[in-house]
Protein backbone atom coordinates (compact mmCIF):
# COMPACT_ATOMS: atom_id res chain seq x y z
CA UNK A 1 0.00 0.00 0.00
CA UNK A 2 1.52 3.32 -1.02
CA UNK A 3 1.87 6.27 1.33
CA UNK A 4 -0.41 8.35 -0.90
CA UNK A 5 -3.11 5.67 -0.76
CA UNK A 6 -2.85 5.51 3.05
CA UNK A 7 -3.18 9.31 3.28
CA UNK A 8 -6.17 9.20 0.90
CA UNK A 9 -7.84 6.53 3.06
CA UNK A 10 -7.22 8.64 6.18
CA UNK A 11 -8.69 11.67 4.38
CA UNK A 12 -11.72 9.56 3.43
CA UNK A 13 -12.24 8.19 6.94
CA UNK A 14 -11.95 11.65 8.45
CA UNK A 15 -14.39 13.02 5.86
CA UNK A 16 -16.96 10.43 6.94
CA UNK A 17 -16.63 11.59 10.55
CA UNK A 18 -16.80 15.26 9.52
CA UNK A 19 -19.84 14.52 7.36
CA UNK A 20 -21.60 12.94 10.33
CA UNK A 21 -20.91 16.02 12.46
CA UNK A 22 -21.97 18.32 9.61
CA UNK A 23 -25.26 16.46 9.26
CA UNK A 24 -25.87 16.40 13.03
CA UNK A 25 -25.13 20.13 13.31
CA UNK A 26 -27.10 20.90 10.11
CA UNK A 27 -24.16 22.71 8.49
CA UNK A 28 -24.97 23.18 4.79
CA UNK A 29 -22.29 23.48 2.13
CA UNK A 30 -21.31 27.00 1.11
CA UNK A 31 -18.69 26.38 -1.59
CA UNK A 32 -20.16 26.29 -5.10
CA UNK A 33 -23.53 27.56 -3.95
CA UNK A 34 -25.45 27.54 -0.71
CA UNK A 35 -27.15 24.50 0.69
CA UNK A 36 -30.11 24.36 3.01
CA UNK A 37 -29.89 23.19 6.63
CA UNK A 38 -32.91 21.01 5.85
CA UNK A 39 -31.10 19.03 3.12
CA UNK A 40 -27.57 18.60 4.54
CA UNK A 41 -27.78 14.80 4.52
CA UNK A 42 -29.00 14.70 0.92
CA UNK A 43 -26.39 17.24 -0.19
CA UNK A 44 -23.46 15.44 1.50
CA UNK A 45 -22.86 13.08 -1.43
CA UNK A 46 -22.50 15.65 -4.23
CA UNK A 47 -21.90 18.93 -2.37
CA UNK A 48 -20.51 18.02 1.04
CA UNK A 49 -21.39 19.78 4.27
CA UNK A 50 -20.16 22.99 5.85
CA UNK A 51 -17.16 21.08 7.24
CA UNK A 52 -16.65 18.17 4.87
CA UNK A 53 -15.88 17.49 1.25
CA UNK A 54 -18.47 15.86 -1.02
CA UNK A 55 -18.35 12.09 -0.61
CA UNK A 56 -18.08 11.56 -4.38
CA UNK A 57 -15.01 13.85 -4.38
CA UNK A 58 -13.40 11.69 -1.70
CA UNK A 59 -14.15 8.45 -3.55
CA UNK A 60 -12.52 9.86 -6.70
CA UNK A 61 -9.44 10.87 -4.68
CA UNK A 62 -9.13 7.41 -3.12
CA UNK A 63 -9.45 5.65 -6.50
CA UNK A 64 -6.91 7.99 -8.11
CA UNK A 65 -4.52 7.55 -5.16
CA UNK A 66 -4.70 3.80 -5.73
CA UNK A 67 -4.03 4.26 -9.47
CA UNK A 68 -1.10 6.54 -8.58
CA UNK A 69 0.60 3.44 -7.20
CA UNK A 70 1.23 2.23 -10.76
CA UNK A 71 4.48 2.89 -12.56
CA UNK A 72 4.77 5.24 -15.51
CA UNK A 73 2.62 8.02 -16.84
CA UNK A 74 -0.62 6.55 -15.54
CA UNK A 75 0.62 6.71 -11.95
CA UNK A 76 2.19 10.14 -12.42
CA UNK A 77 -0.98 11.51 -14.02
CA UNK A 78 -3.20 10.09 -11.29
CA UNK A 79 -0.94 11.57 -8.60
CA UNK A 80 -1.01 14.96 -10.33
CA UNK A 81 -4.81 14.90 -10.43
CA UNK A 82 -4.93 13.96 -6.73
CA UNK A 83 -2.66 16.93 -5.99
CA UNK A 84 -4.95 19.29 -7.95
CA UNK A 85 -8.06 17.94 -6.25
CA UNK A 86 -6.33 18.35 -2.90
CA UNK A 87 -5.64 22.01 -3.69
CA UNK A 88 -9.33 22.44 -4.55
CA UNK A 89 -10.17 20.85 -1.19
CA UNK A 90 -7.86 23.24 0.64
CA UNK A 91 -9.36 26.28 -1.09
CA UNK A 92 -12.91 25.08 -0.47
CA UNK A 93 -12.14 24.36 3.17
CA UNK A 94 -10.67 27.80 3.70
CA UNK A 95 -13.75 29.42 2.14
CA UNK A 96 -16.28 27.63 4.36
CA UNK A 97 -17.89 29.72 7.13
CA UNK A 98 -16.89 27.13 9.75
CA UNK A 99 -13.55 28.92 10.08
CA UNK A 100 -15.04 32.39 10.55
CA UNK A 101 -16.31 31.82 14.09
CA UNK A 102 -14.89 29.49 16.71
CA UNK A 103 -16.88 26.42 17.68
CA UNK A 104 -15.16 23.94 20.03
CA UNK A 105 -16.20 20.96 17.86
CA UNK A 106 -16.63 22.29 14.34
CA UNK A 107 -13.55 24.51 14.04
CA UNK A 108 -10.99 21.81 14.95
CA UNK A 109 -12.68 19.39 12.53
CA UNK A 110 -12.45 21.96 9.73
CA UNK A 111 -8.79 22.67 10.52
CA UNK A 112 -7.84 18.97 10.64
CA UNK A 113 -9.66 18.40 7.34
CA UNK A 114 -7.65 21.17 5.70
CA UNK A 115 -4.47 19.75 7.24
CA UNK A 116 -5.21 16.31 5.80
CA UNK A 117 -5.83 17.90 2.40
CA UNK A 118 -2.40 19.57 2.64
CA UNK A 119 -0.84 16.20 3.51
CA UNK A 120 -2.65 14.68 0.53
CA UNK A 121 -1.22 17.34 -1.80
CA UNK A 122 2.32 16.90 -0.45
CA UNK A 123 2.13 13.11 -0.79
CA UNK A 124 0.70 13.32 -4.31
CA UNK A 125 3.33 15.82 -5.44
CA UNK A 126 6.08 13.55 -4.10
CA UNK A 127 4.76 10.67 -6.22
CA UNK A 128 4.27 12.84 -9.32
CA UNK A 129 7.71 14.45 -9.08
CA UNK A 130 9.58 11.25 -8.27
CA UNK A 131 7.93 9.53 -11.21
CA UNK A 132 7.56 6.29 -9.29
CA UNK A 133 4.13 5.43 -8.10
CA UNK A 134 5.25 2.15 -6.57
CA UNK A 135 6.81 3.54 -3.38
CA UNK A 136 5.70 1.61 -0.36
CA UNK A 137 4.87 3.20 2.94
CA UNK A 138 7.66 3.13 5.48
CA UNK A 139 5.33 3.95 8.32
Amino acid sequence: MTRLFVVALAFGAFTLVATGVGIARRLPYQFGGTGSPDSVAADAFLHGTGISAPLVFVVVIIVLAWVAGRRGWVGIGAAAIVALLGVVGIIAGLMEPALRTFDPLVTPIAVVGIGLAVLLVVSAVRVAVSGTGDRRSTV
